[in-house]
């Protein structure tokens, strides 16, 4: 149900028709734990048949603690960068889109790395002079390079940065506020000293972070600089980014959208960027206060309806009852069934004035209709079935409709009426659940099916 609805929801969003889209990590919840390989083939694909993208959509990721996994455990798979790397590309990434410079940080791995700078007490450009290939060196670089091609630049990281605990996260949060701590393959924020540094190597106008699942904007105070893009007060913001999916402990999911303006095309002193939170349907709540409720109604009413119907049938029923219809004259039985099951079902009176018109009494006229004209091919009782019908082109055997009436009679007419009053309490409850059921079913399997394709 959880991939249902990020798929149905990942076809109305590609509705805005993106430029550029950015996964800001956790594509895949447990592609951290070590598996088989085909495992984790399997786990890929899935991913990508829920988020399919157009071929010509420039689409980049940044590693979450769920795909390479923070930390030491023997469940983690010392392979997990190394298949991230060949499935979703580099760890650390630096692009330019619209004359903005993109920093996409391994936060995972800083986290890790800024644990053994201080143990060791180095100084960020001393590690990064020490320990190269990792996130800490990457930053040294972009910050050179973003300070070189003075573009504004923002900073995409899946950890959030440090921030005062209880620091209010603003009105779209759901509740409560992103607070530092650490647990099994996990950690809520970046320490302070990694986060200031990306802060002030960077110079970011704006920063988008992840892993919290819920919507925060908090605004970090940085020194003033005139490389860097700063508000009124001197600081950056951060967006915290919602989850996409449904199960992530928020009742409503969401993504953000980020519009850009190259540099050169606005005046100084304004802003070259505008975002906003995009936020997705209460599937939860749909379920709980439409779809349960209505289910609910229903299967009271079908029990109610079948109490009744038992409570009733307990008593002498009138003169339709099946025993009651069948005396005297069978001919004048057969055309008082066949009025009866015509009565019962209005929505197949043509067709029974077609069937009732193959049922004749012994002289060969029919109980219910006029004598034949002379020339028909009407001279014995039953001869009447292999008449056709012509209207219009179209062609109807008179024997197959018969036997569809008699079918749709045995359902909705005396016959099926019969049955059902004959039909205990708990066994006539299943079958009209089971009536009532497989329309809805059938619809959902349906649109299930397409939404898959």
């Amino acid at each position: 149900m959880v991939d249902l609805n990020m798929r149905k929801s990942w076809w109305a969003t590609k509705k805005l028709n993106p430029d550029v889209l950015i996964f800001l990590g956790d594509m895949m919840d447990g592609g951290r734990f070590a598996m088989p390989d085909a495992e984790y083939e399997s786990y890929y694909n899935r991913f990508r048949s829920i988020f399919r993208a157009r071929a010509d959509l420039p689409t980049y990721y940044i590693p979450g603690n769920h795909d390479v996994g923070l930390g030491t455990s023997p469940e983690f798979s010392n392979r997990a960068g190394d298949r991230y790397t060949s499935h979703f590309g580099s760890l650390n990434q630096r692009l330019e889109i619209a004359n903005h410079t993109f920093v996409l940080i391994d936060a995972p791995a800083l986290v890790e790395e800024d644990r053994k700078r201080i143990v060791q007490g180095f100084s960020f450009p001393r590690w990064a002079a020490n320990m190269p290939g990792g996130p800490i060196e990457f930053v040294q670089e972009s910050s050179a390079a973003i300070l070189s091609s003075r573009l504004p630049s923002i900073l995409l990281t899946h950890i959030p940065l440090a921030r005062p605990n209880g620091a209010p996260c603003g009105p779209g949060r759901e509740r409560g506020s992103i607070r530092g701590g650490a647990g099994y393959g996990y950690e809520n924020t970046l320490s302070p000293q990694a986060s200031q540094y990306l802060l002030q190597s960077i110079r970011p106008a704006l920063v988008f972070s992840g892993d919290d699942h819920d919507y925060c904007e908090y605004f970090h105070p940085v020194p003033a600089s005139e490389d860097v893009h700063l508000s009124e007060d001197h600081s950056v913001k951060e967006v915290t980014v919602k989850a996409f999916s449904m199960a992530m402990g928020i009742r409503k999911p969401g993504f953000q959208l980020l519009s850009l303006v190259p540099p050169e095309q606005v005046i100084t002193s304004q802003e070259t960027f505008a975002d906003m939170p995009c936020i997705l349907p209460d599937q939860l709540d749909i379920y709980l206060s439409v779809y349960v409720p209505l289910l609910v109604f229903s299967i009271v009413l079908l029990f109610l309806a079948n109490v009744y119907r038992v409570y009733k049938n307990g008593m002498p029923l009138p003169s339709t009852s099946p025993r009651a219809m069948f005396r005297d004259d069978p001919d004048q039985d057969m055309a008082r069934l066949d009025t009866l099951r015509l009565r019962s079902s209005s929505s197949f009176q043509a067709l029974r004035k077609l069937d009732i018109a193959g049922l004749e009494n012994e002289d060969g006229s029919s109980s219910l209709l006029p004598p034949p004209t002379p020339g028909s091919a009407v001279t014995g009782k039953h001869r009447q079935k292999r008449w056709k019908l012509t209207a219009s082109g179209w062609t109807l055997d008179l024997s197959s409709v018969q036997r569809l009436s008699s079918c749709l009679a045995g359902m909705n007419g005396s016959e099926g009426v019969a049955r059902r009053a004959r039909a205990g309490l708990v066994r006539g409850f299943l079958s009209d659940v089971l009536a009532v059921a497989w329309t809805p079913i059938v619809l959902f399997v349906a649109i299930t099916w397409w939404t898959f394709q």
